[in-house]
């Protein structure tokens, strides 16, 4: 399988700019930020210095959103959501709702305000114990630079589904069990380098369980 290498620009984001939903929640969350510091900056200077504070540390652009959507509706056209369960802000969960039309369950330990998409604010480990299965069965599992390896591979166990979306960089920080156990239990299906504009490389894996 052939590994897609994609360079992200700080001005990625223009891609989506033409979705008005897009627009207006991107701009609300640049004018809070320029009001809690109280900023006069151009909108690329700003983007340029709170990049992870308005999306996240990886950014999916639009036309990998686009080939994940159409790998997963290939191998599995039943799929009707995903599951964030470590969202921050929620800007992942959010674009795979705009824009494939998936559901969303968007969790984190703490809410964050202007939020891309609601947040349960709940620790995910007890929202997953206690859901009903059934009711997810076709959702996918979204984890994103989890904080920590065993949280990880916890979130792993307690999924019931079918698909994963690994985004991070698990090798740099050695996090060899939960990669362990995602190819032990998951076939890769796509693997995804993403060049961030500050030069490091962050990786989206696109798993189906065997």
């Amino acid at each position: 399988m052939r590994t897609i290498t994609k360079k992200i620009k700080y001005n990625f984001y223009n891609d989506y700019l033409t979705n008005s939903n897009f627009k207006q929640k991107f701009d609300i969350r640049l004018n809070e930020i320029k009001n809690r510091f109280n900023l006069n900056l151009k909108e690329i200077e700003l983007v340029q210095e709170y990049f992870v504070e308005i999306f996240s540390w990886t950014v999916i652009p639009k036309d990998i959103l686009k080939l994940l959507h159409y790998n997963i509706k290939n191998k599995n056209n039943n799929i009707e959501g995903i599951i964030d369960p470590c969202c921050g802000n929620s800007f992942h969960s959010y674009l795979f709702t705009e824009f494939c039309n998936l559901k969303s369950i968007s969790i984190d330990i703490q809410n964050e305000p202007n939020s891309w998409i609601d947040i349960i604010e709940i620790d995910a480990l007890e929202y997953l114990k206690d859901i009903d299965n059934s009711k997810i069965d076709n959702y996918i599992l979204l984890l994103s630079w989890i904080d920590y390896e065993e949280l990880g591979i916890k979130l792993l166990d307690l999924y019931k589904g079918n698909i994963v979306i690994s985004i991070g960089n698990y090798y740099q920080h050695k996090s060899f069990k939960y990669l362990n156990k995602l190819q032990k239990e998951y076939e890769l299906i796509q693997k995804i380098k993403i060049k961030m504009p500050w030069g490091l490389d962050e990786f989206i894996e696109l798993y189906f369980r065997k």
